[in-house]
């Protein structure tokens, strides 16, 4: 599927050289924008805790929308899940292309080590993509931005909680030493969303690079089988389907998406039939045809950037840049 040059940011437009090193990234914003547009369904238990428990009982996030209460899957959980994963697989496929340590590859061409969430180096695809401060010194606005989500099921059937048959988890704390007794306070409880529960979601790329793109769809995909929340390590599953994409803004929001699945109901439609046929090119904001991506398209979009070998490729023609610009 052919896209011009000018949907996506190049990189000479990007990185900012200096003396031939990497020394910052570009701000000036020139109204690109990727849009992906999709539901995710947890295929495990899944604990979106963003706030304090009580005593040994930890809650769901709730909130109440559109009239019903819902759980909340918040943005910033979602960023950061796919952030720490996006890392993991740049590493690699960095340490694959240099035959190196990936700590030398960022002092090489970053001018240090990069780690996840407090000693960023600001420069690299992951510190451009998702963001990044260093106090003191720098800092670069994230381009990745993600939006509150909220269950298209009501709280009261997708949550397990002390009013539900299923009633709350329980948890064990287990001590490294089979000799050291356990009491009441190893115990806990803990409600959880329910497998088979649906969030919409929408996420935004300003400015986005092809190896952005390409590596948020990576990304994504694997964090599902990750995991998000509390007790992500074993629980927080998710699959996707993503249902659109475009080269610009989305005119809607994660509420008029559950509305639309709320429509669709009465008609007798499922959640993904309900939010696939209002997604039309008139409910995005583009500047050029042929930039909103459905049905058919949207797989095709989708498929063509978000394999190992379209990102390696894409990062062999970074390593490649990176190496022209030293010598100058």
């Amino acid at each position: 599927m052919n896209i011009t040059k000018n949907r996506f940011r190049p990189l000479d437009d990007e990185l900012i050289f200096e003396k031939g090193k990497l020394k910052n990234l570009n701000p000036i914003f020139k109204g690109r924008v990727f849009t992906v547009v999709g539901i995710r369904r947890t295929t495990s238990r899944f604990m979106p805790v963003s706030h304090l428990g009580f005593s040994n009982e930890s809650y769901v996030d709730k909130d109440t929308v559109l009239g019903e209460k819902r759980a909340v899957f918040i943005g910033r959980k979602q960023k950061a899940i796919e952030r720490r994963m996006h890392m993991k697989i740049l590493r690699r496929e960095f340490e694959n292309l240099y035959g190196k340590s990936w700590k030398d590859i960022w002092k090489e061409n970053f001018t240090m080590e990069c780690e996840i969430p407090n000693n960023l180096c600001v420069v690299c695809p992951n510190c451009s993509l998702f963001g990044a401060l260093r106090a003191g010194e720098h800092a670069w606005y994230s381009k990745s931005r993600y939006f509150d989500t909220y269950s298209i099921e009501p709280a009261s059937t997708c949550i397990a909680s002390k009013e539900s048959d299923e009633g709350m988890g329980l948890g064990n704390q287990v001590y490294e030493s089979p000799e050291e007794a356990r009491g009441a306070e190893t115990f806990f409880y803990y409600e959880y969303v329910k497998p088979n529960t649906h969030f919409p979601f929408i996420t935004m790329i300003l400015e986005p690079t092809e190896l952005d793109v390409s590596g948020y769809l990576i990304a994504h995909s694997l964090a599902n089988k990750q995991g998000f929340g509390q007790y992500s390590a074993v629980q927080g599953k998710f699959d996707s389907k993503i249902l659109g994409v475009a080269l610009g803004y989305p005119k809607f929001s994660v509420v008029d998406m559950l509305n639309w699945v709320k429509e669709g109901k009465e008609e007798g439609k499922d959640c993904y039939t309900g939010i696939a046929e209002r997604l039309t090119a008139d409910v995005f904001l583009c500047e050029e045809e042929n930039s909103v991506f459905l049905g058919e398209n949207v797989n095709t979009f989708v498929g063509e950037r978000s394999t190992f070998e379209k990102f390696r490729s894409l990062l062999t023609k970074y390593k490649s840049f990176l190496e022209e610009k030293k010598k100058e």
